[in-house]
């Protein structure tokens, strides 16, 4: 019995020996932002029904930062969204008493989902659908800077298009689409329908994108801005352009880059400057 103890203890001793001769390590620091595995309906549906709900999921936990401040629907809508995280997924509600229009929907996060670990976001994160039978796909790019010092806003600016053409407009109504600058001062307005537009840009200070305060830095694009089908057979790139604005704010136009998928015409035309593929 005794030799039994004995050899008993001397494992343990060993053992516990053993153990402090080193650590285990957490591995490398996470730094990738959160993955997108799913999308319920799927991202890009057509024939979209409003009511739906709509759920992404992710490889990681994740969380909200400053959402309300990046999220933006375009075009834009009266009522709000609802976002609601469970676990990996991003659970998005829209108004059910909203009048929808018949275009294509753009939801864009900014950098506000994040996992919960490390806090990587992903960047410029958005989720795209169409309540039409087809994807609306024309984008336009470009850049604003201040007419003074010919630098960017680094606390950005909405940039919205409208299809009404009056000069007025953005004193009275809401803007078709609408995007915001980076930091850089370089804005993306992606899906837009076919039509002809004007551009302006505002910094918003009572968020209800409607320039109605003289206090509120605004500029605008002096052409108007044709996104007519005809157009869209080869690539498009404008000169550059820049204006002199009121409240001392310019917009510099790089380039304005569209492409279209007009089902009548049975075609789709692809951008190489946007990293899409020419395809009929």
């Amino acid at each position: 019995i005794n030799r039994i103890l004995w050899a008993i203890t001397g494992t343990v001793l060993v053992a516990v020996s053993c153990a402090k001769q080193g650590s285990i390590t957490g591995g490398p620091k996470d730094v990738d932002p959160p993955v997108v595995v799913k999308t319920k309906p799927p991202e890009y549906s057509v024939n979209f029904i409003p009511e739906k709900k709509i759920v992404i999921t992710f490889d990681e936990y994740i969380q909200a930062n400053n959402i309300f401040q990046e999220l933006i629907i375009s075009p834009p809508l009266e009522g709000n969204l609802t976002t609601q995280i469970q676990g990996k997924n991003l659970i998005i509600q829209l108004p059910a008493d909203e009048l929808y229009d018949t275009a294509t929907y753009t939801i864009d996060f900014g950098n506000s989902i994040e996992d919960v670990n490390e806090g990587n976001a992903i960047h410029d994160f958005r989720y795209v659908f169409s309540l039409k039978s087809y994807i609306d796909s024309l984008n336009v790019e470009g850049s604003l800077i201040n007419a003074f010092d010919h630098k960017p806003d680094k606390e950005r600016m909405l940039v919205m298009l409208y299809s009404n053409l009056n000069d007025s407009a953005p004193y009275l109504e809401k803007p078709s689409y609408i995007s915001r600058s980076d930091e850089s001062g370089n804005f993306s307005l992606h899906n837009i329908g076919e039509g002809k537009y004007r551009l302006f840009a505002l910094k918003d200070a009572n968020f209800n994108l409607i320039y109605d305060l003289a206090t509120e830095p605004v500029a605008f694009y002096d052409s108007v801005i044709d996104l007519s089908a005809g157009r869209f057979h080869n690539n498009i790139v404008l000169d550059t352009i820049t204006d002199n604005i009121t409240d001392n704010i310019s917009t510099e136009i790089d380039s304005i880059t569209s492409d279209t998928a007009f089902r009548e015409a049975g075609y789709f035309a692809g951008i190489d400057s946007l990293g899409k593929d020419s395809f009929q």
